[in-house]
């Protein structure tokens, strides 16, 4: 039987790949970036390995995995982490199944580039924002509009919380930093986001998306904070088709997630994450196991054109730090409250798999002597 590798962050995502792996009864050799972590208490873990730096994965993968009989299958739920996978996957291919677009080395961190995906989703007939590639912020285009959106390039050199609206040239100007890759956008006020997860097998021959994220409490710093799982056939000027002709077109296999942005019923590409995304264990909870489905599909266990899928909507997810939007006032304490008790799954807490959790709460309360100590000081 094929060893599953998960490798990734300390994260909801990586917790949540864990679950959706274990819940199936396999079990998880982890590979985290980490000193400690509250996703090495998961019962579903088997094996578990401490990395300072992506870097390091290629070791441990090397001393402890690199001659199964059977193949070991990687699951990866970062980008930096994808990206140090796939540029060593000429050599890595020969021992383990992981993703990968067309089998070529690098293609992968070639499409990190969000400026080559928005071409790519465009010859797919898929609309984009407006943008502007800047990799020299002394030369600006004089064509910007504004407010508009500021990000980087590549999803590796900077988390989501980078990205700045910018209301004028002089705002503009003082954010962006020499030497950075950025992207420009038109802002548009969303009426609202929608994040598609789903498995692509065969390097896109055949393309799994059994329902649609929409995300209700959404922020620019504070995403997927509070979102449910709906029917696609309740969005029909959604273009499934061309979502999947994308995926095809790239050539890629494993699990994947396109971000959508709509307004006045127009959608508008976002991002394409070739890896585990942080939200997939939704699918996991309403019936629909992505991730059990790409191992069952590469280890030749099963068939998914002979798969029926099963997917409960609508299913609400929240993320466990969703109280902090009742703290910075985006909402009141009984609206949040009302939420929670709708809420059909969480990011963290799991009946099924408690510890994760409880280890949170407990680390959180270590701390407060500190801070309550550091407070007492500050004020003598």
């Amino acid at each position: 039987m094929n060893k599953i590798i998960v490798f990734g962050s300390s994260h909801h995502n990586t917790l949540g790949l864990v679950r959706s792996i274990g819940e199936n009864g396999i079990p998880v050799n982890l590979i985290i970036v980490a000193e400690d972590s509250f996703i090495e208490h998961s019962k579903y873990i088997s094996e578990v390995y401490h990395i300072k730096t992506e870097e390091e994965v290629l070791p441990v993968l090397k001393n402890n995995y690199w001659n199964e009989q059977e193949k070991p299958i990687i699951l990866c739920s970062s980008d930096a982490g994808i990206c140090v996978l796939d540029s060593h996957f000429s050599e890595l291919s020969n021992h383990f199944i992981l993703f990968n677009i067309n089998s070529k080395e690098g293609a992968i961190s070639h499409f990190m580039n969000k400026d080559n995906t928005f071409k790519t989703a465009e010859e797919c007939g898929i609309r984009t924002i407006k943008t502007w590639h800047l990799d020299d912020r002394e030369h600006l285009p004089d064509d910007i509009t504004y407010p508009c959106l500021v990000k980087h390039n590549n999803s590796v050199d900077g988390p989501k919380t980078d990205m700045i609206i910018c209301n004028n040239l002089d705002e503009l100007r003082a954010h962006l930093s020499s030497g950075k890759d950025y992207l420009i956008q038109e802002y548009i006020e969303k009426d609202y986001e929608l994040n598609l997860i789903g498995v692509s097998l065969n390097h896109g021959d055949q393309i799994i998306l059994p329902a649609a994220i929409r995300k209700i409490r959404d922020y620019l710093h504070f995403q997927s904070m509070y979102m449910y799982l709906e029917s696609l056939n309740n969005y029909p000027t959604l273009n499934i088709e061309k979502i999947k002709s994308f995926i095809s077109e790239l050539g890629y296999e494993g699990l994947f997630s396109v971000e959508l942005l709509c307004k006045d019923n127009i959608y508008y590409f976002l991002e394409v994450n070739l890896r585990n995304d942080g939200c997939c264990y939704i699918y996991t909870a309403a019936g629909a196991n992505l991730p059990y489905m790409w191992i069952e599909n590469v280890s030749g266990e099963s068939s998914m054109s002979q798969k029926q899928i099963f997917c409960k909507t609508p299913f609400y997810l929240m993320n466990d730090y969703d109280i902090y939007n009742v703290r910075y006032g985006r909402i009141g304490f009984m609206r949040w409250f009302k939420d929670w008790l709708h809420s059909d799954a969480f990011f963290i807490y799991n009946t099924k798999d408690p510890r994760p959790f409880y280890y949170i709460i407990k680390s959180m309360i270590k701390k407060v002597p500190a801070k309550l100590f550091q407070k007492i000081c500050s004020a003598c």
